[in-house]
């Protein structure tokens, strides 16, 4: 990575660089590792950088990323402006350790509010009905909808499962 494309907070850079040098470390054994070490003197494209980092990582180096590459990743990549798609990527960063600490969604309103489009039918932007839309709008669609079909079915096994105790309205299926 090069320290040039950060915009600010250069300690950022150093953390997220000490972070990946520690993967790099701990998982030396990694075919593509071995391939940039040994290849390119351990110079790593950032395609195999991101693979090693962590979601909050991941979400740290968008943010500390210069203003033209943050406008370039988000319009090409996603058709979005940069402010929403780093108030996206902060919002998931949370969902994710949400779930990966075995929190409870149930109920759940998120303190890290993201951007929302005005189209999009979410009254709240602190719940899971919030996230949802973004998760959409980032997924392809076949695979969305499979995702949708699964909570679906999930529903109908489950009498104590309510969309409403999740933030989203009785017209669910709308996302598939």
């Amino acid at each position: 990575m090069q320290s040039e494309i950060f915009s600010k907070r250069s300690y950022e850079y150093e953390k997220i660089r000490r972070n990946f040098n520690r993967e790099i470390s701990t998982q030396s054994v990694e075919p593509v590792i071995q391939h940039h070490l040994q290849k390119y003197e351990g110079v790593f494209p950032i395609w195999v950088v991101v693979e090693f980092l962590s979601f909050n990582s991941i979400s740290r180096l968008f943010t500390s990323l210069s203003g033209d590459d943050k406008k370039r990743i988000s319009d090409h990549a996603f058709g979005v402006n940069e402010f929403y798609l780093e108030s996206w990527i902060h919002s998931l960063c949370v969902l994710r350790n949400v779930c990966a600490h075995y929190g409870h969604l149930h109920q759940r309103k998120f303190s890290i509010k993201p951007r929302l489009f005005k189209e999009w039918e979410c009254t709240k932007n602190d719940n899971l009905h919030a996230l949802f839309h973004i998760l959409q709008r980032l997924s392809k669609e076949k695979i969305w909808n499979k995702f949708i079909m699964a909570i679906i079915d999930l529903e109908k096994l489950n009498d104590d499962f309510f969309y409403q105790d999740y933030g989203f309205n009785k017209a669910f299926g709308k996302f598939n």
